[in-house]
């Protein structure tokens, strides 16, 4: 009886020291939880003792860089820390911003955090990038762009302690560069790469990922290799770079809108000031046609009254001007014959009534 008793007192001790154990793990006492894809470091006072990673198929080496390899299975995922209070987990302020998407518009939601953490991530994360008043080379049009910058941690400790807060230092090497890539286009050049990303399926990055490719290779803080960005005093690298929007600010959006309408109105009437003048030149050059046509007429009149003259004198003349007055008198006209004279002579009378007959 008395062993029962014994094993059922050590099974209950068992299982509360097992609650104790776990809640204290929670907060990084005697053991810790190392989330998937994080590491942790292992503190002694302020001197930093070892680091601790869990993430499946990597190990650190003895570098402390994250590398391939079969990593051990600590006891019921706990990872020994120390004994409290000599040893605790190093713990720091993490700032970044994430992103989102509204359930009802499909928008990005941007959403900063800020939170006091003892976990680094060294899988592959995204963080979202916001500028903001960025101005392109066609008269100085501010933009806001947002992008989506995916960066991996390969060396824990170097992030935490060889400089402070990686990740903005990282963010604003790269703020910095796509300034300088803004600067460099148009407002619809900055368009036209937004939507090639979103339409070229195939490419593995995008055009702004290439400008900065090209654009931070000079730079001491990093190096090109294997198409990532590297950043070794850092402990992280940067796989990737992609527009996510590009806005026009909506005080510029408001007056490009007024201006694009002042400029269709002004459009529209020099089109019709250039109507009106085509219109008018048209006209004149009818008008001026005609009176040609008018002149030509007369001046072949005169040259066959001068011919008829010639051949038969005064009187042919005559015969012609006879003709012009009958013609006219056809069409119910009224004709005056001046001089107080006859209208025509005997011998351009019986010229005409030969025509006649």
């Amino acid at each position: 009886m008395m062993t029962i008793i014994l094993l059922i007192s050590i099974a209950v001790l068992t299982v509360m020291l097992f609650v104790v154990l776990n809640a204290l793990a929670d907060e990084g006492i005697f053991f810790t939880k190392t989330k998937e894809g994080t590491a942790q470091a292992i503190m002694r006072g302020n001197t930093f003792v070892r680091m601790v990673m869990s993430w499946k198929g990597h190990i650190l080496n003895e570098y402390g860089d994250v590398v391939e390899g079969v990593p051990a299975i600590p006891f019921l995922g706990w990872y020994w820390v120390g004994i409290w209070p000599f040893y605790k987990v190093y713990t720091y302020q993490f700032s970044w911003t994430e992103m989102g998407q509204s359930k009802d518009t499909g928008e990005i939601i941007k959403r900063p955090r800020s939170e006091l953490t003892s976990y680094i991530p060294v899988d592959r994360f995204p963080y979202l990038l916001v500028e903001t008043g960025l101005e392109t080379k066609d008269e100085n049009v501010p933009i806001d762009i947002t992008v989506l910058v995916t960066v991996q941690v390969t060396n824990p400790y170097r992030a935490l302690f060889r400089i402070d807060d990686y990740l903005q230092q990282v963010l604003g090497i790269l703020s910095s560069a796509i300034r300088t890539y803004v600067g460099e286009k148009t407002y619809e050049e900055v368009l036209q790469d937004k939507k090639g990303v979103d339409a070229a399926e195939t490419r593995s990055h995008g055009v702004l990922f290439e400008f900065l490719v090209r654009n931070l290779r000079q730079l001491k803080e990093c190096r090109i290799e294997d198409g990532v960005i590297r950043f070794d005093d850092y402990g992280t690298v940067v796989v990737d770079v992609k527009m996510l929007s590009v806005d026009i600010l909506e005080k510029l959006r408001n007056a490009s809108t007024a201006n694009f309408v002042a400029e269709q109105e002004g459009r529209a009437v020099r089109t019709t000031a250039e109507a009106e003048a085509d219109a008018k030149r048209i006209s004149a050059q009818a008008e001026a046609d005609a009176l040609k046509k008018v002149a030509t007429a007369e001046a072949l009149r005169i040259k066959r009254k001068a011919k008829a003259v010639q051949e038969m004198g005064t009187a042919g003349a005559q015969v012609l001007d006879a003709q012009k007055l009958e013609k006219v008198g056809e069409q119910g006209n009224t004709i005056v014959v001046g001089n107080g004279g006859d209208l025509i002579t005997p011998a351009a009378a019986k010229l005409l009534k030969g025509e006649k007959e």
